[in-house]
């Protein structure tokens, strides 16, 4: 056997044996596998390794913690008779007092968000989706990605939900109709992670009072994530719905308000989805994976993949996110980040997307820096954009931090001095300190305030972005990953939350924030209450004692 050949071999059997070896990423949404041998998989693979970023690790644990409580003791998940279940709720006799069987259960908190030490407000949940009601200004929804869909009904200033009681609370977007407003969808599970699974696209007829699946149903999936609901404007019985099956995309077409589906596109996953401003029949969209620019150009009903023709990278990128603007429709934005999570690039097209143009590469805008000099990001998980209605130059990125420019991306220093961006995590240099993790940007066209939902909850800034409010004060979205509670001193308890730290309550339901990072396992001693333990993730464990 020659050197040659036997190195081949040697070197195809090391691939199979890694792939083999991360099966678990995979299998972790394969519904014919017990999630005790897909653990199994997973410690065998970790074992006497140093666990690294970007490796898996924390998307996978993130999905342990969810399904480990609910498969005891047959390993496997019963998704069928979640929704089994609620066809049954629904279907009760329109007479029956649904509270009568319900149990007795309380929203505890937190309700405001809670406050660091230094009186910034830590965070409450995260937020997927923003849409505002067609005719009020001041009528606003945010989907969470298990917390459930909310209005405001005060342009944010107070909070109410009315979804408690559908099989799941992922929401990952919303629509509504313009020419009926008592008309909206809901397409459910979690577009950017796996903190849930998803049942279909969701039909309200009484201004979300009320739900009821569509003939867009998956009878509760962990394997899909809803991504996007469009409604044509022209014509309010066509929908276009994007989802994403165990790592590939479907895109689903009805023209009859939700009754009867058609699978126009299979394959890519239309993770960013927009209309063209002046006309419906024209659709932007990209991708995830290796991102890919598609657009239609009779309302949805076929694609092309547009990449190599229109000067757009076909290669090094792992997701995007488009951006168009009603300040003139020929312009659309595509935001790219790469395989280590950091910026590559954004590009814009003048011609409707017939030819595009690199903006800028550098700084990093996704990295952690206040200053963009960092490596990296998590542009895969956090990848947000927005032009301004009123003007096509001024365009907001979204990573970890906030980055604004008023030229069309060529520059990120408005102020003319060096790079810094508009938002930082912890307030780094002088920064505002806006929540980490920006997952959407939109303006409500009536007033052209600019909306964030991240990893904290919701901010918006009435002046482009010379200052934001956090807005999230009454949306109980937090992310519970464990409670530890107190023995001796009723009502105080410490929470392990994702994305929002650890959080301490006592016993007149005041919260405050009182460790950073994602909350995990939390105890308090049984005997002496000031002495309490917390974890971060990858088992970073402190104590306290006062």
């Amino acid at each position: 056997m020659s050197r040659i050949l036997l190195f081949s071999i040697l070197f195809i059997l090391s691939n199979l044996n890694l792939k083999a070896q991360k099966n678990w990423a995979f299998d972790i949404h394969n519904e014919q596998k017990s999630l005790y041998e897909i653990q199994e998989n997973f410690e065998d693979y970790w074992h006497g390794k140093t666990i690294e970023k970007g490796q898996g690790w924390k998307p996978f644990k993130r999905r342990e913690a969810f399904m480990e409580p609910r498969v005891y003791p047959s390993g496997f998940f019963p998704y069928e008779q979640l929704f089994i279940e609620y066809n049954k709720l629904i279907n009760q006799p329109k007479n029956l007092n649904l509270n009568t069987i319900e149990a007795n259960w309380q929203a505890y908190g937190p309700t405001q968000v809670p406050l660091q030490n230094n009186g910034n407000k830590r965070g409450v949940g995260r937020i997927n989706t923003i849409t505002f009601d067609p005719n009020n200004p001041d009528i606003l929804w945010v989907g969470s990605p298990s917390g459930g869909l909310w209005k405001s009904s005060d342009g944010g200033n107070n909070w109410t939900t009315n979804t408690n009681l559908l099989p799941n609370l992922g929401v990952s977007d919303i629509a509504i109709d313009p020419n009926n407003t008592n008309i909206m969808y809901i397409i459910t599970g979690d577009r950017d992670s796996d903190d849930t699974y998803a049942y279909g696209l969701m039909k309200s007829i009484d201004a979300g009072e009320t739900w009821n699946p569509t003939g867009l149903s998956f009878n509760i999936n962990s394997a899909y994530r809803g991504n996007r609901v469009l409604i044509n404007p022209n014509n309010t019985n066509i929908l276009i719905v994007s989802t994403r099956k165990s790592g590939y995309g479907e895109t689903f077409r009805s023209t009859d308000g939700g009754e009867n589906w058609e699978m126009v596109l299979q394959g890519p996953n239309l993770v960013s989805m927009e209309f063209n401003p002046s006309n419906s029949n024209i659709i932007h969209a990209v991708t995830t994976g290796t991102s890919k620019y598609y657009r239609s150009e009779d309302n949805g009903q076929t694609w092309q993949n547009m990449t190599n023709n229109v000067g757009l990278p076909n290669s090094g990128n792992s997701r995007a996110q488009l951006a168009v603007t009603a300040d003139n429709a020929n312009v659309i934005y595509i935001l790219y980040s790469v395989g280590d999570g950091g910026f590559g690039g954004l590009y814009k097209s003048s011609d409707g997307g017939y030819n595009f143009n690199l903006q800028s590469d550098s700084p990093n805008l996704l990295s952690w820096e206040s200053d963009g000099n960092g490596e990296g990001g998590q542009g895969n998980y956090d990848l947000a954009l927005a032009v301004s209605p009123i003007n096509e130059n001024i365009v907001f990125v979204g990573g970890i931090n906030i980055w604004k420019s008023v030229n069309g991306g060529i520059s990120w220093n408005p102020e003319g001095g060096d790079n810094i961006s508009n938002t930082h995590w912890y307030g780094s240099n002088g920064v505002e300190y806006v929540h980490a993790d920006q997952h959407i940007f939109k303006y409500n066209p009536f007033n052209n305030v600019l909306f964030s939902g991240n990893d904290g909850g919701l901010y918006k800034t009435e002046n482009n972005g010379q200052s934001w409010i956090d807005i999230s004060d009454g949306l109980q979205i937090t992310q519970f990953y464990k409670i530890g509670i107190s023995q001796t001193d009723y009502g105080l308890l410490l929470g392990g939350t994702q994305d929002n730290g650890t959080l301490r309550c006592n016993s007149q339901n005041d919260w405050d924030a009182v460790r950073g990072g994602d909350g995990m396992e939390c105890a308090i001693d049984p005997n002496d209450p000031s002495i309490m333990y917390s974890e971060l993730y990858y088992g970073d464990i402190a104590i306290s004692t006062n």
